[in-house]
């Protein structure tokens, strides 16, 4: 997982001034390395509850090293309300880091919901879309159709997508 966070960081640099939200954040490690890389903007959102404390007390950590000018948020909701919680932000990046048994996790929400998710979709905009998946399910021909793969590397089992709104 390390080579991938380094890959994928390697392709989206700089962020310095750039709007973040992490999806499916976890521990927040990819919001908190987009800080660590010059985002002004960062805000994580995880439906579990024992995460959400873990990124709260990452953030804590890492605060006093943070320029005063960084805006961070952290949300305990589903990713597909992230329109309604964020409804006026315009990201740069989306960080996307679904499960990848999302029904095993008990939201049914995975990578391939997120994209096909009309919500979604509108309040992304122009922001680039970074997605970890199983390589063993490659998304659907029906979610190419609205977004534009700009790359697609292969690591070992997981397969890492950059898309953005297609149009």
């Amino acid at each position: 997982m390390d080579r991938v966070k380094e890959a994928m960081f390697a392709m989206l640099e700089p962020l310095v001034g750039t709007v973040v939200v992490d999806l499916f954040a976890g521990t927040g490690a990819l919001g908190l390395e987009a800080l660590s890389r010059g985002a002004t903007e960062v805000y994580f959102v995880e439906l579990k509850r024992r995460n959400i404390r873990i990124i709260e007390k990452n953030l804590a950590r890492v605060e006093s090293a943070l320029p005063a000018a960084v805006s961070t948020g952290v949300f305990e909701a589903s990713v597909l309300r992230t329109p309604q919680l964020l409804p006026t932000l315009q990201p740069d990046l989306i960080f996307a880091d679904p499960p990848f048994h999302p029904d095993q996790d008990g939201n049914g929400v995975g990578g391939r919901e997120l994209l096909a998710d009309k919500e979604f979709r509108a309040w992304a905009g122009e922001a680039l879309v970074i997605m970890e998946q199983p390589v063993t399910e490659p998304l659907p021909a029906d979610i190419r159709a609205d977004w534009e793969f700009i790359r697609e590397r292969n690591y070992g089992d997981v397969m890492l997508y950059i898309v953005r709104q297609a149009g």
